[in-house]
């Protein structure tokens, strides 16, 4: 079998009808619709209760539907061909679908957790899974955001769409925030919407990029020098936010992932005098200038 060259062009520039194919197709799946809040209803209902169940399976379902990737493509689409009015729709759109399923999921969690219906005596690991961002999550968004606009821009990929949503899972942390929210724990909350603000800014980021070495910014050419030059800026100004936004959660992760490195080392220091003694696992939570540490513990001897 021979090999052409032209088939080892990856990013080889498409056609503009073929572009244009691409942009409707995002505008009419990133809309606010019916279709789009009947998804998010859906997709959330599956989130929350997969959690509170710890089930990998059912969450996994949620992440199938995906509602929210359609409208971040479609912003990031809209960066790169310099359109900021669909820029500031889709920033709508997705916010209107946070806001969504944060509610439906605090009300779920309420329910579940604090109403006759309890049955939980601490919250799943699935839930606090997700309250950690590492830098594994972020690595694994930005490919997922390349991939996205890759296989959005080639049809004859689009299979890998289902596993780019898999990846990387935007409606489990955002329903985990309800869930945080519903029980007070302000340190759920806030972890669980740091691990869904690094997912979008990676996606954009990490989507744009990819959408431009396809060809796709070559279409604001059309557009008279005067209104080019103010778009570009706009995208450039936009770019540089969601760079600094990555930049931050970085800084974030890595001083989370030294605590966590110092809490460990100084429990297993404390646990070595301790005969057939060992660290298991280990939860923290931080309330106003205090910080809790839970440990598990195994060990052949009584704790005084």
């Amino acid at each position: 079998m021979r090999i052409k060259t032209s088939d080892l062009n990856f990013f080889k520039p498409i056609s503009a009808s073929h572009r244009e194919e691409v942009i409707q197709s995002l505008k009419q799946s990133g809309g606010l619709n019916l279709d789009f809040l009947l998804l998010v209803f859906f997709s959330c209902v599956i989130a929350t209760f997969g959690l509170i169940l710890n089930s990998p399976a059912v969450i996994i379902g949620a992440m199938l539907v995906a509602p929210l990737m359609s409208p971040i493509l479609r912003c990031s689409m809209a960066l790169v061909v310099g359109d900021l009015r669909e820029v500031g729709r889709s920033l709508a759109t997705l916010l209107i679908g946070v806001l969504l399923a944060v509610g439906l999921s605090t009300i779920f969690g309420q329910l579940v957790l604090d109403g006759p219906f309890n049955f939980l005596e601490e919250l799943p690991s699935e839930v606090l899974g997700r309250t950690h961002p590492n830098l594994f999550d972020l690595m694994v968004a930005l490919a997922g955001g390349a991939v996205a606009a890759y296989a959005l821009a080639q049809p004859h990929i689009s299979g890998a769409l289902p596993g780019v949503a898999i990846a990387t899972a935007l409606m489990p942390p955002v329903c985990t925030a309800g869930i945080g929210l519903s029980q007070g724990r302000e340190d759920i909350l806030r972890g669980a919407l740091l691990l869904f603000l690094i997912n979008f800014a990676s996606i954009i980021f990490a989507s744009s990029i990819t959408f431009t070495i396809l060809g796709f910014h070559l279409i604001i050419l059309e557009v008279r020098w005067k209104q080019r030059l103010v778009l570009l800026s706009g995208e450039i100004a936009l770019q540089i936010i969601v760079g600094v936004g990555i930049i931050l959660a970085t800084i974030s992760i890595v001083a989370g992932v030294q605590e966590n490195q110092l809490i460990r080392t100084t429990l297993i220091k404390e646990l070595a005098g301790r005969r057939n003694s060992s660290l298991v696992s280990f939860d923290t939570n931080k309330a106003a200038d205090k910080l809790s540490i839970i440990a598990t513990v195994r060990s052949a001897e009584a704790f005084s």
